[in-house]
Order: structure tokens, then sequence, then C-alpha cells
């Protein structure tokens, strides 16, 4: 498998409500000589997303950077007078970040980028890193919460526990274990701080 470094996003540049299949663009991208369709994915204007070239193949949609890139296409990009404008149905918002969500937890160390960033040319015709520069990290920033809300539980419950036997003891003996108890609580904090440090950092 490919080393994917980038998901870049593209559009058909095709004017504004007009249908366009993978099937098609994999004709055109034929008649310019190349083996097939240059995009990965495509996603139509009611939000079906098509394949294209297989991800196991380097791509043909970004001069310099198909190496390591995964291209997605939405279809449309141009206005009715054939100006570039964003023109992205409801549809297709949602499966583009459905589908960025999934290509992303594929491969976790992908940024997302616009053709734009790479090219004079307008294609999306929308900040496409900006859009999505929070996919795969509001992920990472819940699964983070579910193991610090369950690490607390897990502490808050062992330190119930361990004060309820103290209970039974002198008094001397009371404060002596409950500075200990304390002590293990802190020091069960700091590992699990230190666990979400390494984590947060990408650091397995």
């Amino acid at each position: 498998m490919r080393k994917i470094n980038k998901i870049i996003i593209h559009c058909t540049a095709t004017k504004e409500g007009r249908e366009v299949t993978a099937k098609q663009i994999d004709a055109w991208h034929k008649a310019r000589g190349w083996s097939g369709i240059g995009y990965h994915y495509v996603v139509g204007l009611d939000g079906k997303v098509e394949s294209g070239r297989s991800i196991e193949e380097v791509g043909a949609h970004t001069k310099g950077h198909n190496r390591n890139s995964i291209g997605v296409c939405y279809v449309g990009g141009l206005d009715a007078d054939g100006h570039p404008k964003d023109t992205r149905t409801e549809e297709q918002e949602d499966s583009l970040i459905t589908l960025i969500e999934d290509l992303k937890e594929r491969f976790p160390g992908a940024t997302v980028h616009g053709h734009n960033e790479f090219s004079s040319k307008a294609c999306p015709c929308f900040d496409a890193k900006e859009e999505y520069k929070d996919i795969g990290n509001v992920r990472k920033s819940v699964a983070q919460s579910k193991t610090m809300q369950a690490s607390t539980v897990a502490i808050a419950s062992g330190a119930g526990t361990a004060i309820s036997s103290i209970a039974a003891l002198d008094g001397m003996v009371q404060i002596v274990l409950i500075g200990f108890a304390g002590l293990i609580v802190l020091s069960g904090i700091w590992i699990m701080r230190e666990r979400l440090r390494k984590w947060a950092n990408g650091d397995r």
C-alpha cells in the first residue's frame, strides 16, 4: 500500500446542477491519453460516492503530489456562467465529510487540502484545508474525554472503597492510611495525564 500523507479535494469544473459520473470522467481522462480516471473518488450531486482509480494506484490529479495522495472530486464547481463557485449540495457536503473522516481514520497522518493550494486554479472553489481542518481531531478528543472519564471513575471508586475501610480503624492509623491513599490517587492522576499527553502527541 502507498504511504498516504495528503487527501486533495477537487471539483469537476462543470456547471451547477449538471450531473457527471465517474464513468464520464474516466472517458475524459482517457481522451487526454491517461490510463483512466485520475481521481480515486467522485461525489455526485446526490451525495453518492463512486470509486475511481484504486487507492493502491498513484492518481493523476495534482501535479507533483500524486504519489502520496488521494484525489477526491465533487461534481460541480462552476456557476451558470462558467465562473468558479462552491456549488456543493447538502448531500455532497455530508458525503465529503463522511468520506474524509473514513480516509483520515484509515490514514491518520494525512492532511486535507484543496487543489488550489498546489495550482493556480480555483478548484475546488472553497477553502478545503480550513473547512476540514478539524476532521479526525474531533474523534480523537472524544476518545480522550471518554478515557479521562473512565479513569476518573476508576480512581474515585478505588478511593471510596479505601476510605470506607479506613473509617473502621483507630485515629492515628486513619491519618497515616489517608495520607498514603492520597499519594496513590495523586500518582494515578499523574500517570493518566502523562498517558493522555503521549497519546495526543501520537506516541502510543
